[in-house]
């Protein structure tokens, strides 16, 4: 990815997180929701596309994912639908 794509992936999480927080806050309406968790690359990638297909179904609903190497977070925002379906997508390996 070019240093601009790179500003840009950048900001429009943050305006992502901002709208996530309002929600959190009471200051907006909607539903929002955070997943974090070990797996590989290689899972993480499978889930976006999953809900990148999802967002078909629900094309107001926004995610973004941020993978450190070890574990993804996937930050959730749209309606309760989207939310509930997006969360079935989402798993991390076993749970101990």
């Amino acid at each position: 990815m070019s240093a601009r794509g790179k500003i840009a992936f950048a900001r429009e999480a943050e305006k992502l997180e901002k709208e996530i927080m309002g929600v959190v806050n009471g200051e907006k309406n909607g539903f929002a929701a955070v997943a974090v968790g070990a797996c590989s690359r290689e899972r993480a990638d499978g889930i976006c596309r999953e809900l990148t297909e999802l967002l078909k179904k629900y094309p107001t609903a926004k995610f973004s994912c941020d993978f450190d190497g070890a574990r993804a977070r996937f930050d959730l925002l749209g309606n309760n639908a989207f939310i509930s379906g997006a969360m079935g997508l989402i798993s991390f390996g076993e749970e101990k």
